[in-house]
């Protein structure tokens, strides 16, 4: 059971990353927030609370329009996902 709740967050992590780097490339702040906010959320369930904590402010540097911070805060989750796949 909690493999395949792992494998499904695996995925659905996959997923979101590539929703947020389209995003990021597109400066679409509205498109990052929708992504990071459900990353955010199935990461604090699973217990990876470094990558919820980076996706809130991810979350709220889009939602600020500040595209340089949400550039920046993208650098950390991008970074905190591999880690968080490796483990």
């Amino acid at each position: 059971m909690w493999g395949r709740l792992v494998a499904a967050y695996l995925g659905g992590t996959r997923k979101k990353r590539g929703l947020l780097e389209t995003g990021i490339s597109n400066n679409d702040c509205a498109a990052v927030m929708m992504a990071a906010h459900t990353l955010k959320s199935s990461s604090a369930n699973l217990g990876a609370m470094k990558l919820s904590e980076l996706c809130r402010i991810l979350v709220s540097t889009a939602g600020r329009n500040d595209r340089d911070a949400m550039h920046a805060v993208y650098d950390n989750v991008r970074s905190e996902i591999e880690t968080v796949s490796r483990n």
